[in-house]
């Protein structure tokens, strides 16, 4: 009976934190909570101080999640990073307070790069609609099929203004010359982001000329 169900292979992952590093097996349906407790034990990080990079990505999924859902990889790479906690006090020489605002800083960053994926995943939808438009394979306004158009350019419209507001947020972000992960995540943030923007006007030209040719 118990050789019909057997637990999970572990996993091994690579966590690293500040200058130390650290190897830790985990089965894939253990928790994110449960990883976080991990880490804590290996590097002191209290769970609810911790911001993990997954391979180079924030990890989003929700302490519950197992690692299986969150669909973390066996052998994956992990950076732990300190938030600080708002009750901190900040001592004399300014240290606390300097953590506290690249931390801060790096959290927005996440959450513009959660942002980001929202806005790339409707360019990428709006780009099949309108190539099933053009094809003649979905046309759900039948008697007047440059309102689908229009429709899609309003959206393209909403999708470049958002693209651009995180951009100028990025732009705002500043890390210290020490904090390169961070430095290199945010260029690559805004790389990315600058091309699905360049993807973006591309649609919306082929959108109107897709209106003219519809009148």
């Amino acid at each position: 009976m118990s050789s019909k169900r057997q637990k999970s292979k572990a996993y091994k992952l690579d966590v690293k934190y500040e200058a130390k590093k650290a190897s830790i097996s985990i089965p894939p349906d253990h928790s994110i909570h449960q990883l976080k407790a991990m880490i804590h034990s290996q590097f002191n990080l209290k769970p609810e101080e911790q911001s993990l990079l997954c391979n180079g990505k924030p990890l989003c999924a929700g302490d519950n999640m197992t690692l299986k859902q969150a669909k973390i990889p066996n052998g994956s790479k992990f950076t732990a990073n300190r938030i600080a906690s708002s009750a901190a006090t900040t001592p004399s020489n300014g240290k606390s307070a300097v953590v506290v605002e690249v931390d801060e800083t790096f959290k927005k960053l996440e959450n513009i790069v959660k942002n980001a994926s929202e806005v790339i995943k409707s360019v990428h939808k709006l780009e099949k609609e309108r190539r099933r438009l053009q094809n003649e394979e979905d046309l759900p306004t039948q008697g007047d099929p440059a309102a689908d158009y229009k429709r899609l350019k309003l959206e393209c419209g909403k999708n470049g203004e958002e693209l651009i507001r995180l951009l100028e947020s990025l732009d705002q972000m500043t890390f210290a010359e020490g904090q390169t992960e961070h430095r290199a995540r945010r260029k690559q943030v805004a790389t990315k982001l600058n091309y699905v923007l360049d993807q973006n006007d591309k649609i919306i030209e082929k959108l109107t000329l897709a209106i003219e040719n519809s009148c």
